[in-house]
């Protein structure tokens, strides 16, 4: 162990921040740049074998080429005098997210926040052929201002893969897994993948499996794979389902439920097939969600047409018994509040529109995609707004391919849905005009918001 004020190369020791299965973690002063970082010791056993060392080199100057703000910084990759090996990183002033949840309960929006800045770091990693495989509350520091930080990047590959003549040894990755305390580095066996615990080839669906792992932590509070042993929790994770977000928090929105549904599930197929589908269904969520308290907290509501129905409100993404006397009272109130927003958005929208152009599912541009029922999906279900007045066309907002789009799907007719308006802008609410020629919907274009036409 290092004591404070002494030298490590050009790092002076100010403090120990902790230890686990790999080393020893030490705040240290930068000398020769006067920068705070921390430094990483790795385990003797760890420096001697060569065939480790040369793969942890490897992993190591890999994870330094990431350049991202979500993403913790290797500054250097070195060997003391003493012939121990050592890694300088960014040090991140903040709280790691076990902590957070040991103190006190996070808020949906605030988890919404911090899984949205996970999934983007873990684009930019996946990006680089890079899976992380070690997800887990220890890992993700919130600094102060709110900014999310990933730790340890390519460094729990090495001590969760050992390798044997080229193979991944099974036995060992479960008894590396399962020997670890909880606490250390290395991770415990509540964020292992299913593929993880049977030795199966791993990809970046192993990372978006321990994210969703995550997000029902911050959401409910609890695990959704746990037992009194860890052979117990490593049974729940192969063999039970999740309790839905609802037991744990009854007016959780369903949206959400379903991105979490996705992100665990057990085949691989079943699950997110990359993290920025992932990302932007939680931002497309988090996007309504903030929409839907602004408008909670003006009472006024958006009319855009006379088929139009109004933005949903907070209330409306909440499971039906939640209804209480108190909001009968507040929905009274607001029906007056209704008539009138409804005259004046109607008037309003007419007002900013172009000239009426001519609109038919045949001038739509046609886009093949795998399959209706696979880009639908639940969530996507939920919204989507039939067309007037023979309701032979659905729209609804998917991703395809990580671009957000508005498609349309023709009812009891066949075909392949077909999408419009396909570009990187947010899109939300699709809703047809009264003629059912038209479609306004939400759309956020950099620093504009509003309702957009097509």
């Amino acid at each position: 162990m290092l004591e404070s004020g002494e030298q490590f190369g050009r790092y002076e020791i100010r403090s120990q921040l902790g230890a686990g299965g790999m080393g020893e973690v030490y705040l240290a002063q930068d000398t020769a740049l006067n920068r705070n970082v921390a430094i990483k010791l790795l385990n003797d056993g760890l420096c001697e074998n060569q065939e480790h060392l040369r793969r942890f080199r490897q992993e190591a100057r890999a994870a330094s080429a990431l350049n991202h703000p979500n993403i913790v910084t290797i500054y250097e990759i070195g060997e003391s005098n003493q012939a121990q090996c050592f890694i300088a990183m960014e040090f991140v002033e903040g709280s790691n997210l076990r902590r957070l949840l040991e103190k006190r309960k996070i808020r949906l929006k605030e988890a919404l926040d911090i899984a949205i800045q996970t999934a983007s770091a873990l684009a930019a990693a996946h990006a680089a052929s890079i899976v992380h495989r070690d997800i887990k509350p220890e890992n993700i520091v919130r600094r102060p201002d709110g900014l999310v930080k990933i730790l340890d990047f390519g460094l729990a590959k090495q001590t969760i893969f050992p390798v044997q003549s080229g193979k991944i040894d099974s036995e060992a990755i479960t008894q590396a897994k399962i020997s670890t305390m909880p606490g250390t580095i290395m991770g415990t066996p509540q964020y292992m993948s299913p593929e993880q615990i049977r030795g199966k080839p791993i990809d970046v669906r192993t990372d978006i499996w321990s994210l969703g792992v995550v997000l029902y932590e911050m959401i409910t509070g609890s695990l959704p794979f746990d037992g009194e042993t860890r052979t117990d929790v490593l049974a729940a994770i192969l063999q039970t389902d999740p309790r839905p977000l609802s037991v744990y928090k009854p007016n959780v929105p369903v949206e959400l439920e379903h991105i979490v549904k996705k992100a665990l599930g057990k085949d691989c197929e079943q699950r997110y097939q990359v993290v920025k589908d992932l990302h932007l269904d939680l931002k497309l969520f988090q996007s309504e969600l903030d929409s839907s308290i602004e408008i909670s907290k003006s009472g006024s509501f958006l009319v855009a047409g006379a088929s139009a129905t109004h933005t949903q409100t907070e209330s409306h993404l909440k499971s039906k018994h939640s209804v209480t006397s108190g909001r009968r009272l507040w929905l009274t109130t607001s029906a007056l509040v209704f008539l009138l927003a409804a005259f004046f958005g109607y008037y309003s929208w007419r007002q900013y529109q172009p000239a009426k152009t001519n609109y038919s599912a045949s001038l739509l541009a046609s886009s093949q995609i795998t399959s209706w029922k696979s880009d639908l999906g639940e969530s996507a279900a939920s919204r989507a707004r039939l067309s007037p007045p023979d309701g032979k066309l659905v729209a609804y907002v998917a991703s395809n391919n990580g671009i957000n789009s508005i498609w349309l799907k023709q009812i009891g007719g066949g075909g392949e849905p077909f999408t419009f308006a396909q570009d990187d802008s947010t899109k939300k609410s699709p809703i047809f005009s009264s003629d059912g020629e038209r479609i306004a919907y939400i759309s956020e274009r950099g620093e504009r918001r509003g309702i957009w036409t097509s």
